[in-house]
């Protein structure tokens, strides 16, 4: 156990340099910024949820709630949006309007670290002072991006 712990810890701080790194306030769904606003912040901007779950956060120990609209899935955490994810090209992500669907070679002049650092089915970039990343999945064989999601580590 120490030793992959060990491995982690090493990878990581690697990993993240060979990222670009991305301003928190720049993950924008339709020009909207929706990380660390409310639940109701939301809802104005989007109307109700085609349909809601809620689970349990191990980590956190809390109940987080996940917002399914069509093209977005929203978690909510206390009132407040923690994360999303894009499944469908209903949403544009970010001012530069990158969309499921679109090729993953248009992301190399936008994140260009990110892009040559890329696995054969995903891309990464770390967001600026938080412990979250963006992940750009992509279709390994067509190239098209399949999902844009706001993880934490």
């Amino acid at each position: 156990m120490k030793k992959i712990i060990i491995i982690i810890l090493f990878t990581i701080p690697l990993n993240c340099k060979s990222q670009n790194i991305v301003d928190l306030n720049t993950l924008t769904l339709n020009n909207i910024e929706f990380l660390g606003k409310s639940k109701s912040f939301l809802f104005s901007n989007l109307g109700q949820a085609i349909n809601y779950e809620v689970i349990k956060s191990e980590m956190d120990n809390k109940n987080m709630c996940i917002y399914k609209y069509n093209g977005a899935n929203f978690i909510i955490v206390d009132d407040i949006v923690d994360s999303f994810e894009i499944n469908n090209s209903n949403f544009s992500f970010t001012s530069s309007n990158i969309k499921i669907g679109d090729n993953i070679d248009t992301l190399k002049t936008i994140y260009p670290l990110s892009f040559d650092n890329k696995s054969s089915k995903h891309l990464s970039i770390q967001i600026m002072d938080t412990d979250m990343y963006v992940s750009f999945h992509y279709n390994s064989i067509n190239k098209l991006i399949t999902l844009i999601r706001i993880g934490t580590y």
